[in-house]
C-alpha cells in the first residue's frame, strides 16, 4: 500500500506525524503485545473502489486510532471525521482528509483496484 500524508501548515510536531503514519501503516494484528493496534486498510488492497470500498475505507481509518475499548492510542490524535476527497479509480489511488480538533491531514493512498 502506497501512502503519503501531508501535514503542511499543521500544528502537529514531528512525533505526532510519525505516530499518525505508524498507526495507519501498521497492519492490525501484526504486533503480538498489541493485537488491536494498527489499521485494516491493507485488507482493501486489490479491491474494486465501489460504495462498499468507500464505507470500509472510512471505517478502517477512523477505527485505527482507537483501541478495543475506544480509547485513543495517542491522545494527541483523536479524529473527528474522515472524508474521501478525490478518487483516481484508473490509477487505484485516492485522497482523503482526516479531521482532528485543531487541524486536518490530507492522506493519499494507492494500491487499490479502479
Amino acid at each position: 500500500m502506497l501512502l503519503s500524508a501531508s501535514f503542511s501548515n499543521s500544528p502537529y510536531t514531528e512525533s505526532e506525524e510519525e505516530s499518525f503514519k505508524r498507526i495507519i501503516t501498521t497492519a492490525k494484528g501484526s504486533r503480538i503485545m498489541r493485537p488491536h493496534f494498527g489499521c485494516d486498510l491493507y485488507e482493501l488492497i486489490d479491491r474494486t473502489m465501489d460504495g462498499e470500498f468507500m464505507m470500509l475505507f472510512n471505517r478502517y481509518l477512523l477505527e485505527a486510532f482507537f483501541d478495543e475499548n475506544y480509547k485513543p492510542w495517542d491522545d494527541r490524535l483523536v479524529p473527528l471525521s474522515t472524508k474521501i476527497k478525490d478518487i483516481e479509480a484508473t490509477k487505484g489511488e485516492l485522497e482523503c482528509v482526516v479531521e482532528f480538533e485543531n487541524s486536518s491531514v490530507v492522506v493519499g493512498m494507492g494500491g487499490f483496484l479502479g
